[in-house]
Formats: C-alpha cells, structure tokens, sequence
C-alpha cells in the first residue's frame, strides 16, 4: 500500500506515495478510517505523489474538516510539483496550513 500512518503522542503522519485518484480514494479511505485519529494535529507529506485528481483531493479536505471539527488541523509538510499545483489551484483547500522547506504559510 502507498499509503501510511505513523502516530505518536500529539501528532500523526500521513505520507503517500503514487497515485490519489478515484481509483486508490476508496481503498485508502478504508485504510484511513481504522488509522485516522482526529484528535491529533496531522502532518501529511505529499511528496511521493505522482497524480490527484479532485477524489483525492476531496479525501484531504474530508480529513481537514474532521480534524477542524475536533478543534485540529492538517499541516502539509511535503509535496511533489503535482500535487502542490493540484492544492494550489483547488478551492477544496483554503485555510489549510502548508509547512515546506522551512517556511510556514496559510493557504
């Protein structure tokens, strides 16, 4: 699976790698759904990211809005060109918070 979560005591990490599209959304959501723990701020590195597509995109904004609702957030550590142009041009991620190569901006 190109989809992994790590969790320690206050965080989690979320890194993929491959394709998020329609046809790995389902499939990782149901991997998201035993390992996902909304009450930790939640790293995800987008790095290893070849193609997104609006489901994967949509998957990242569901996970964002749960943790919101819990009163966390989702940080973006890491992405590769395509994912990065995909989270740039896509109004399903406003407000969401990018950590990369050292600098730290709201999107």
């Amino acid at each position: 699976m190109a989809i992994k979560i790590v969790n320690d005591n206050d965080r989690s990490l979320l890194s993929i790698e491959g394709e998020l599209t329609i046809y790995t959304a389902a499939e990782y959501k149901k991997y998201l759904v035993k390992n996902f723990i909304t009450d930790k701020e939640l790293e995800v590195d987008l790095e290893g990211v070849d193609e997104i597509d609006t489901c994967g995109l949509q998957l990242l904004a569901a996970m964002s809005k749960q943790l919101s609702d819990n009163g966390s957030e989702i940080k973006i550590i890491a992405t590769s060109d395509v994912a990065k142009d995909a989270l740039e041009t896509s109004r399903l991620m406003n407000g969401m918070k990018f950590i990369t190569e050292g600098e730290n901006y709201e999107h």
